[in-house]
């Protein structure tokens, strides 16, 4: 499969995606009822299937530090088993958003994420509200994580970040979630 074959209307594409997700979830659940157990990879197993892609993610690309995954290319769900030769190391963010995905559900996602993305860059006002949700669900995940900043909350109150920054002289130290906000500021 090249590319996914277009549907002939937006609402057959709404219908495709939905198929798509349900066929999914009908293997998740048929390997569920399964119930084998995935076996641990073993230090040098897990070496091995880091030096297939030179220490980067097979995914994004980027060099793989001391947390990654080892992302099954034929999914578990899908039959794929758990030998060395099935295994790609991954980022942890990469391979849970590449997830459980068939090749062309995961082709659609791309292509709606880039389509999105453009949407944003352009200030429309489509973009305009996607990039708001999408902020706003981004810093909802922020804050469930462990040891989350507790102004994280607080930020969730409001509909808009406020635009201006402090002066150089009373800016605060940069944490993970300033740098976030940042560059929010600077994309809206």
């Amino acid at each position: 499969m090249d590319e996914p074959e277009l549907p002939l209307s937006a609402n057959e594409l709404a219908v495709r995606l939905v198929s798509l997700r349900n066929a999914r979830r009908e293997r998740q659940a048929a390997q569920r009822r399964i119930q084998n157990r995935r076996k641990s990879l073993s230090a040098q197993e897990r070496r091995t299937v880091l030096e297939k892609t030179d220490g980067r993610c097979h995914i994004c690309g980027g060099f793989v530090q001391d947390r990654w995954e080892a992302d099954h290319v034929l999914s578990y769900s899908g039959g794929g088993h758990d030998a060395t030769a099935n295994y790609l190391a991954a980022h942890s963010l990469c391979n849970n958003y590449r997830w459980d995905y068939t090749p062309e559900e995961f082709q659609w996602v791309l292509k709606i994420g880039v389509w999105a993305r453009k949407r944003m860059e352009e200030k429309s006002r489509l973009g305009d509200e996607m990039r708001k949700r999408f902020f706003r669900y981004e810093v909802r995940r922020a804050n469930r994580r462990e040891g989350a900043p507790q102004f994280v909350a607080a930020i969730m109150e409001n509909t808009e970040v406020p635009r201006s920054e402090p002066s150089k002289a009373n800016k605060p130290p940069r944490t993970p979630f300033t740098a976030l906000q940042g560059q929010y500021l600077a994309f809206i």
